[in-house]
């Protein structure tokens, strides 16, 4: 099945200066990019992409911006997209924030607006043409989804596909405050530990897990953090793995959900073998496996993010889940992140 487009440009734009890369423009529509790096002037930045056998694509960008980099209020990059047929868009920041605006005459909504960790932008395109802009004091980590129609009509069926794009296409916004057990599969769709098909496969599972959760959104099944009993263990640990470090306790996620200290536990041990804080536990370690790989912040510090005051009491935890100690895994360059 084709990719969702039939043209891309990108435009970046550094003070007064812009320019673009004519190989990546040509490429991108049919192509996977495994950590395509921006121009050096924006900081340690770049993005991932795939092309999937269902006729989605999967984006993710991260800026981590150079000292002195403010490219608030200019636009940081312009892009022009054209699609072979009406298409979902999906643009997630999972860090920082991120404001766009629409630059098409036949846009409905021409204001910027913001895209961030409260608003989510889902709309129906034919073609694309906007500014995005951030906000460099922060680090900021964004996700695409497209899915054109008849790549949704494949994973969805028509009626429901057909649906979906109607529903959406007459909102009155641009943006949605979609609630986390939908949203938090696009967050874990590029897993660093995976590379080639298995990655492709791993992401294809988890924008079908986020469009699945989006239909039933827009056909009102999700209201509340409230969920059917045999669901809600999957909505609990959708959840952690949704907060990164902002970790909330056993009691936090008892009152957020409705239950009982023991009723939470108990639904949790009989969906994944283990309790609410043994998984929290492991979450954090895992968060800590991911730093230690990409990046080069020190072990100590790291220990400190996931809440372990001494390097040896980390040291143990970490070998213990993952049989090797966190001095045998160490940083590879932003450059390679895939």
């Amino acid at each position: 099945m084709e990719t969702p487009f039939r043209s891309f440009r990108m435009e970046w734009a550094i003070g007064e200066h812009r320019f673009s890369s004519e190989a990546l423009n040509a490429a991108y529509p049919e192509n996977d990019f495994h950590w395509f790096e921006y121009p050096a002037s924006l900081g340690r930045a770049g993005f991932t992409s795939l092309k999937l056998a269902s006729g989605m694509s999967l984006h993710r960008s991260i800026f981590k911006f150079a000292n002195g980099v403010r490219p608030a209020p200019r636009p940081v990059a312009t892009i022009d997209v054209v699609f072979h047929e009406p298409t979902l868009v999906i643009q997630a920041v999972f860090r920082g924030q991120a404001s766009r605006r629409d630059l098409l005459d036949t846009a409905p909504w021409r204001c910027p607006y913001d895209i961030d960790l409260e608003q989510t932008l889902v709309k129906v395109e034919s073609e694309s043409r906007f500014e995005l802009s951030f906000d460099a004091t922060h680090d900021t980590e964004m996700l695409y989804l497209h899915a054109n129609a008849s790549s949704l009509e494949l994973l969805l069926g028509s009626t429901l596909s057909d649906k979906l794009l109607s529903d959406i296409s007459k909102q009155a916004r641009p943006t949605q405050q979609l609630p986390t057990q939908v949203l938090s599969p696009l967050k874990f769709c590029f897993d660093g530990r995976l590379e080639g098909p298995l990655l492709k496969a791993h992401a294809q599972s988890k924008a079908m897990e986020f469009l699945t959760a989006l239909v039933r959104l827009q056909a009102g099944y999700l209201q509340s953090q409230r969920v059917p009993k045999d669901a809600r263990a999957q909505a609990i640990r959708d959840h952690i793995n949704a907060c990164g470090l902002n970790l909330p306790n056993s009691q936090t996620l008892s009152r957020m959900f409705g239950l009982t200290p023991r009723t939470l536990n108990a639904a949790f041990v009989d969906a994944y073998g283990m309790t609410v804080s043994r998984y929290i536990k492991e979450h954090r370690l895992m968060i800590a496996h991911e730093q230690l790989t990409n990046s080069d912040v020190s072990i100590r510090e790291i220990a400190a993010r996931v809440g372990y005051s001494q390097v040896s009491n980390f040291s143990s935890a970490f070998k213990s889940l993952f049989g090797y100690a966190p001095t045998t895994v160490r940083c590879r360059p932003i450059s390679k992140e895939r």
